[in-house]
């Protein structure tokens, strides 16, 4: 079949032995004939250039090689990513499932699909639309077992890293004040970032320390290996070395995905980057050692990005990926998007006031139709408290005025440690808010030690989860015991787990303590031996939870914090019900109901309101039969919610479902059989047919490609797969799927045609199980807990959060805190030019997230350390025009706080403030090496002071002499205050 796509019709090959996708799994097809009587269907075709400005139009129209698109804040990249996956399935016929689209979050991909379904209907669900790190599990479970590692590896998020990396450092006697754990984790990250492995990193050595951490490096390596599980770094790095020690996997991958789109290309790292090399770019490792034909030519790629706005150096990632995208793929285009949809133009103007003094950056300047709108208000306070009062007193005033909702409104700030002014403030007002970026509920203590009990059913050589509930509730199995299991362990070179089965070889263990140890081991076992018999994710938590006594535990408890994380538990336990209930077939009654096959997941998404899934009673004997097809449990017998009852039909498909459109044909058949075994010739197990080079637990699944060893696709055309089926009787039903020998579809489909098209090839099979449960867990970044927007109640909360966390978010009202350098410009990088650069990157992110009103405000004095701290004003402030701003408030009110004389000296005040800031860092011992003992100042009524939480103040009374002396301070909105003069952090004015 030959492609009539003109960035992809085949040629003979060239000197390089390439062809234009060639073998390529999914072959563009030709134009189709539109079937007899095939109408377009009311509203399906849709416009998709309609609303689209002339760049985005040049964006998704684009065809043939690279094209960068400079994306601004604003300006529409969601949509040209939807509107140019959606051209590429309904215009230019291309297979949804040769592409694929990567994002950052899994919140983005999700939104990335829909829209793409909404316009282009299921067919998107056989594309891949994931992360990085989901895309590169499900490349590494189907060929990870080319390095020695079984395909379902365990995966380590930060904290299980850390634990391993604490192990490691003890076990290697590293001092840990020279080598905390976390240093030198993010050493081995950055290495890994790099694709340095163990065995290059050497060249990385100049130090003692960096020697320690190379030492640290291959040992936890080592143990991850014996483990059987890879870190979040490993995940990339693995992908891209099996690629390049494996031609013929990097090609396998080059022919399904001949579309390419990657989203925040400003954000990706050095493994990122080479992992869009091995898929799009050019090899000069030769012809790759396939069977069916030659090296397969670069896939079409397009990224989307900002230079302007690459803020995430401190994780890796590199601004020249984005800079030096046309030297890294010659010949490639560059589309620049500066209209804005989102703000005003006098927030558009500061921004770009703000980002131009960047050095080598894509010229670009944001402009919008949306008016000039209202200038910015900028605000100088005495202190952070003081700062805090008025942005609580501006949110009241909108929300009183009916401007704005609490929910529409964010404060914003460079580093966490600020928020607590703002919290103070906010509780002590009533004001409703949330703190984004705090204590996350998988970062909880019980949710971890739930999870840490599944990874070490799920993955028996998973040491690090083992070890952490050993204990967990306390069941008599203390430190001595768990080091002579160790230790057993480590001589005889086998698993922590193995070990602890053989608990009555091991010397020195106690004889309670090996009971318990086999106690412990038992209930292991039934657990396991749940996961073998393919239990859902959900029954195997609950069985964890109840017989581990864990639960009853935080029952008896008498810790009000308990509470607490029972709550969180029973909120784990509904989410690994929502998942297997999204991820498992639709019950389908004997009325019709329950949405029919058509509405079978193909992918676990949660769902906010899942309904509840019951199995059909059986018999004794009937419960324990099990489907034809490849002996496991079928997945109406797992599965919940899959079962076809004696008298149950199958609904009509709607209008625009798979089964619709003619990609499937369903036969009800009814068999007299009680087992519900299918015609052995005709029927396969659900999640794929068999390898066809004969491996028969090569399955196609949610996280295993086909193989594509045939020139018509992975699976022939003849070949036909039954869908699960129990009884509760005598007869059953079973449906059955096959793919017509030549199919022909008309545009509302996408023109395709020929057998090529299947279901596993594109989409996930549903899959309920422990490991697909623990995968999904375990990718769950820290953006997709940020909330959605403003929240559902009508009142909302105000939005509170760090810069780097708001990045990708918009709302009407935004203020902006903390501007002063050394604090924003952060301290560290007022040296720096690169890192300066990137502090202003942040500050552009921040300006361009607001849609209406922007507020910037500081703090002439803030607290740090314990003491006063007056710095400058932020330099960023000097780069807006000053005719955008209006000043509420300016440095030149402070002046009837310190002298009743309007012409008091300004050179005099400053060194007031610079002897004041001298004696209160000595007083801490900060930048000191001999603190000095505290002068307790002498204070009388009506003397005006500044303290470092409390901010001005007026004394109202004074009490006692010398080290006892008291003073009563009325702070204004903080309330009056009792204070001891030798120790209170004050100063007198």
């Amino acid at each position: 079949m030959t492609s009539t796509d003109p960035s992809e019709t085949s040629a003979a090959p060239d000197a390089s032995d390439q062809v234009d996708g060639a073998g390529a799994l999914f072959p563009d097809p030709p134009a189709a004939k539109r079937s007899p009587g095939g109408k377009r269907k009311k509203g399906r075709k849709k416009d998709l250039l309609a609303g689209l400005n002339p760049q985005q139009r040049q964006a998704v129209t684009h065809e043939g090689g690279p094209v960068l698109v400079v994306a601004g804040a604003g300006s529409g990249k969601t949509r040209v990513l939807t509107r140019r996956i959606a051209y590429l399935v309904s215009e230019r016929n291309v297979h949804p499932g040769s592409i694929l689209a990567i994002t950052f979050t899994n919140k983005a991909a999700a939104e990335m699909r829909d829209r793409v379904t909404e316009l282009v209907g299921n067919r998107a669900k056989l594309m891949w639309v994931s992360t990085f790190h989901s895309a590169c599990v499900r490349i590494l479970r189907a060929e990870v077992g080319r390095f020695g590692l079984s395909r379902t590896f365990s995966i380590y998020d930060d904290t299980d890293a850390k634990r391993l990396m604490t192990l490691v450092c003890r076990d290697l006697s590293l001092d840990q004040k020279r080598f905390p754990p976390r240093a030198v984790l993010n050493w081995v990250s950055n290495c890994k970032n790099e694709l340095v492995d163990t065995e290059s990193a050497g060249s990385k050595v100049s130090t003692e320390i960096e020697q320690g951490y190379l030492e640290a490096y291959k040992e936890y390596q080592s143990r991850l290996t014996a483990a059987n599980a890879l870190d979040f770094d490993d995940l990339i790095m693995t992908s891209v070395h099996l690629m390049q020690a494996f031609p013929e996997v990097r090609e396998q991958y080059r022919r399904r995905f001949r579309h390419v789109l990657v989203d925040e290309y400003q954000d990706t790292n050095i493994a990122q980057y080479a992992l869009i090399q091995q898929l799009c770019g050019e090899v000069d490792d030769g012809p790759a050692a396939v069977e069916d034909g030659p090296q397969a030519s670069p896939s079409e790629l397009m990224v989307v990005g900002d230079s302007d706005q690459s803020i995430y150096a401190f994780r890796g990632a590199t601004i020249r990926n984005i800079l030096d995208f046309e030297t890294d793929f010659p010949g490639a285009e560059t589309i620049l998007l500066e209209q804005n949809y989102r703000s005003t133009q006098n927030i558009l103007d500061a921004a770009n006031a703000v980002i131009t003094n960047n050095e080598g950056r894509k010229d670009k300047r944001l402009w919008s139709d949306a008016g000039t709108g209202e200038q910015l208000v900028g605000y100088v306070a005495d202190s952070e408290h003081d700062e805090a009062q008025f942005v609580a007193g501006e949110i009241d005033a909108l929300v009183d005025a009916g401007s704005v909702k609490y929910g529409d409104v964010a404060v914003f700030y460079r580093t966490n440690a600020q928020s607590r002014a703002f919290e103070e403030v906010f509780i002590r007002v009533g004001l409703p808010y949330k703190v984004v970026g705090g204590v996350r509920f998988y970062e909880r203590r019980e949710i971890r030690d739930a999870i840490g009990y599944l990874r070490a059913i799920a993955n028996r050589t998973d040491d690090v989860s083992l070890r952490r509930i050993l204990n967990v509730p306390k069941r008599g199995i203390g430190d001595r015991a768990e080091a002579a299991v160790e230790a057993y362990a480590a001589e005889h070179r086998i698993s922590f787990a193995d070990a602890l089965r053989k608990a009555d070889e091991i010397e020195g263990l106690a004889t309670r303590s090996a009971k318990q140890i086999a106690g412990f081991t038992a209930f292991m076992d039934k657990c396991e031996g749940l996961v073998a018999d393919g239990a859902p994710a959900d029954e195997v938590l609950t069985t964890v939870l109840q017989d581990s006594g864990y639960l009853t535990e935080l029952h008896e408890s008498s810790d009000p914090q308990d509470e607490t994380r029972l709550e969180n538990l029973v909120e784990l336990v509904a989410v690994a019900r929502e998942f297997v209930a999204a991820g498992g077939a639709t019950t389908i009654g004997s009325d019709g109901s329950g949405g029919g096959l058509s509405s079978l997941s193909t992918e676990p998404i949660l769902t906010a309101d899942p309904q509840p899934v019951t199995e059909p009673e059986q018999d004794g004997a009937d419960a324990s039969k099990k489907s034809a097809g490849s002996g496991k449990k079928s997945a109406g017998s797992r599965k919940k919610g899959a079962e076809l009852v004696e008298g149950s039909r199958v609904d009509p498909a709607p209008p625009d479902s798979l089964f619709a459109e003619g990609l499937f044909e369903l036969d009800e058949v009814v068999s007299a059989d009680p087992e519900g075994s299918a015609d052995p010739e005709g029927s396969a197990d659900r999640e794929g047919s068999a390898d066809r080079e004969g491996n028969a637990d090569q399955r196609v699944s949610d996280d295993q490609l086909p193989s594509p060893s045939t020139s018509s696709g992975p699976m022939a055309a003849e070949d036909s797969g039954a869908l699960a089926a129990t009884s509760s009787g005598s007869a059953t039903t079973t449906v059955t799927y096959t793919i017509p020998d030549q199919i022909e579809i008309g545009p509302d489909a996408d023109e395709l045609v020929g057998a090529e098209f299947e279901l596993g090839a594109g989409a996930p099979e549903p899959d309920v199980t422990l490991g697909a449960f623990l995968e999904r867990v375990a990718l769950v970044a820290d953006a997709d807990q940020i909330p959605d927007g403003p929240a559902e109640e009508s009142s909302g909360m105000v939005t509170m959060m760090t810069l780097h966390t708001a990045k990708g978010l918009e709302f009407d009202t935004v203020f902006l805190g903390g501007l002063e350098d050394g604090i924003f410009p952060h301290q560290r990088a007022l040296g720096e030019r690169k890192e300066l650069e990137e502090e202003r990157r942040l500050a552009y992110v921040g300006l361009t997230r607001a849609r209406k009103r922007l507020y910037l405000s500081r703090a002439i004095v803030r607290s740090a350390w314990g003491a006063p701290q007056h710095n400058p004003p932020s330099r960023f402030l000097a780069e807006i025009p000053v005719d955008l701003i209006d000043w509420r408030r300016t440095e030149g009110a402070m002046t009837s706080w310190r002298s009743t004389s309007a012409t008091y000296d300004r050179s005099e005040r400053e060194r007031k403030k610079e002897e004041a800031t001298a004696r209160w860092r000595n007083t801490v011992g900060f930048g000191s090496s001999l603190p000095q003992r505290k002068e307790v100042p002498t204070l009388k009524a009506g003397d005006r002071v500044l303290h470092s939480v409390f901010g001005m103040g007026s004394v109202v009374a004074v009490s006692g002499d010398g080290d006892a002396a008291k003073a009563d301070v009325d702070f204004g909105s903080a309330g009056t205050k009792r204070l001891s003069l030798r120790h209170a952090p004050i100063e007198k004015l």
